[in-house]
């Protein structure tokens, strides 16, 4: 499940990766700020992700968990 996660992160990085090369500065404003927002919610996607493959995936106490979290979101 883990290795399945981890894929799906790379997935999902790679499509906002795509999705913000894209020249989006002829569309409408509303479209424009839907756009961005998604982008903006994929991102957070892939660090939550992320954040609980390190967690779940280094076998620590629930307590370190706990520090190495907010280590994580310091550094993001």
């Amino acid at each position: 499940m883990t290795l399945a996660l981890a894929d799906a992160i790379g997935i999902l990085a790679q499509a906002i990766g795509i999705a913000r090369g894209q020249d989006i500065s002829g569309e409408q404003e509303a479209l424009r700020w839907m756009k961005e927002l998604l982008i903006g919610f994929a991102l957070l996607a892939v660090a939550e992700a992320r954040s609980i493959i390190l967690l779940l995936g280094d076998g620590l106490s629930r307590h370190a968990r706990v520090h190495v979290r907010s280590l994580f979101e310091l550094r993001a």
